[in-house]
């Protein structure tokens, strides 16, 4: 989805993703 954002947007929005 996000390829162009870097590690940390990706990681951020993976927490964000994710129900815990």
């Amino acid at each position: 989805m996000a390829s162009s954002a870097p590690p940390l947007q990706r990681g951020r929005w993976r927490l964000a993703l994710t129900p815990i």
